[in-house]
């Protein structure tokens, strides 16, 4: 009798909790505005390469509008920056026809004003080294 009482109150707990929309759950850590961001504005130029990385605009969340250039236009999916501790950390996703999907993970180096870090083809484990440098 006890075991049944156990399972009975799991599924209508599990029932329960599957009545909370997905939008009410959390979903991590809270993001809050930092006007931190943006100093990322403007051209970045990668120094092995004709890759250039034009940030546009950036709201105080770090949503970004960004254009990837190698060395034609490439459509930008997503664009994010975010702190880290005291680290800038940025996450670009890039997809075209005939380009496999990119992810460049990078960290802005505020003493160097760089953007240093990796990208890598999704699913490939390899990744690659690159850092870009601000245009004057």
């Amino acid at each position: 009798m006890k075991y049944r009482t156990i399972i009975i109150t799991l599924i209508l707990l599990l029932g329960v909790i599957s009545l909370v929309p997905l939008q009410a759950q959390p979903r991590g850590s809270p993001r809050f505005p930092w006007p931190g961001f943006e100093g990322l504005k403007g051209r970045w130029q990668a120094l092995a390469g004709e890759f250039v990385l034009q940030i546009n605009k950036i709201d105080p969340l770090g949503r970004m509008e960004v254009q990837f250039i190698n060395p034609q236009p490439v459509k930008v999916v997503k664009a994010q920056a975010a702190r880290d501790g005291k680290e800038i950390r940025i996450s670009i996703k890039l997809r075209d026809p005939g380009l496999p999907y990119l992810i460049y993970d990078l960290t802005y180096q505020t003493g160097l004003d760089q953007l240093q870090g990796v990208y890598w083809q999704k699913g490939n484990s390899k990744s690659t080294k690159v850092v870009f440098i601000k245009a004057q």
